[in-house]
């Protein structure tokens, strides 16, 4: 009977530990603009004592990044954050500029590292003043260039954990993979 009740609760929180209940959301301020203007934006991490995440964030080609805040800038319009270690909410800012009188469609993508890739939410349109319904035409481009430095920044995370990983763990992987065969 104990030996059930301890097994359950072992289990229960191996779980929980999988699941992620971590979300990143967007929100602009201010939401319309004038061509020319800046917009902050600001990214809310919702995380519960996630070890890693990766946030990769596409700025529409009609906007210029002004101040990148803590992010990393890749050089095609788009900032990515790595962290590692047992992360709480936080919020990470920056400034970007509408060149055109084009409204700006932003697109993000993060991992907590569970191997699944979920989109920001929250906002993701500015209005730009005079701009009817017209969005930028690159925005599909900039979708691609995100979900591409996505998966490499995950690739290198990835490697990165497993080349730092103890001798134990080496052990285990190598037994479940002759067990495998």
């Amino acid at each position: 009977m104990k030996r059930g009740i301890l097994f359950s609760l072992v289990s229960l929180i191996l779980l929980l530990s999988l699941v992620s209940a971590g979300t990143v959301t967007r929100s602009f301020s201010p939401k319309s603009i004038s061509p020319g203007d800046e917009v902050e934006v600001t990214l809310s991490l919702k995380l519960d004592g996630e070890k890693l995440i990766i946030l990769v964030e596409s700025i529409p080609s009609n906007f210029q990044i002004i101040d990148k805040g803590t992010g990393d800038d890749s050089g095609i319009n788009s900032l990515n954050w790595v962290e590692f270690q047992n992360l709480k909410d936080k919020e990470y800012k920056y400034t970007v500029k509408s060149s055109s009188g084009i409204n700006g469609e932003f697109q993000g993508n993060y991992t907590l590292g569970e191997g699944k890739v979920h989109q920001v939410g929250g906002e993701s349109r500015v209005s730009v003043e005079g701009a009817g319904n017209t969005t930028s035409q690159n925005s599909s481009y900039l979708i691609i260039i995100g979900i591409i430095i996505s998966l490499s920044i995950i690739i290198t995370a990835f490697y990165l954990v497993r080349k730092n990983q103890s001798p134990q763990v080496k052990t285990a992987i190598k037994s479940i993979k002759k067990n495998r065969k």
